[in-house]
């Protein structure tokens, strides 16, 4: 079991679902799921995703209609969503758009 999610240095969530453990550190969660033990950090956006337990979201990355998998590290100002071709070189992108990270992919 993990602590109650953690809204830190202005950390906000917008019509999303945030679990246990979480900790958001001057971040932005809109129309998202969370799921527990998930770090985001200082400067971080996460927009219309779904994110699984252990993942961490570096500082100033964003992260817009992605899925991310177990324990995925997104390093410091990753961007993940808005090039669609780029993410396609890297990862699975469905027909509507949504980039899918596997488990403990580092990025």
């Amino acid at each position: 079991n993990f602590p109650p999610a953690k809204f830190v240095q202005g950390g906000l969530a917008q019509e999303s679902m945030v679990g246990s453990g979480c900790i958001l550190s001057a971040a932005t969660v809109r129309n998202s799921v969370l799921s527990s033990n998930v770090y985001i950090e200082e400067g971080a956006t996460v927009e219309g995703s779904v994110i699984m337990p252990g993942v961490r979201i570096g500082r100033g990355a964003v992260v817009r209609k992605a899925i991310l998998d177990k324990n995925v590290v997104v390093n410091d100002g990753e961007i993940i969503g808005v090039d669609l071709e780029r993410d396609r070189q890297r990862f699975s992108v469905s027909s509507g758009g949504v980039v899918a990270i596997g488990k403990g992919v580092w990025i």
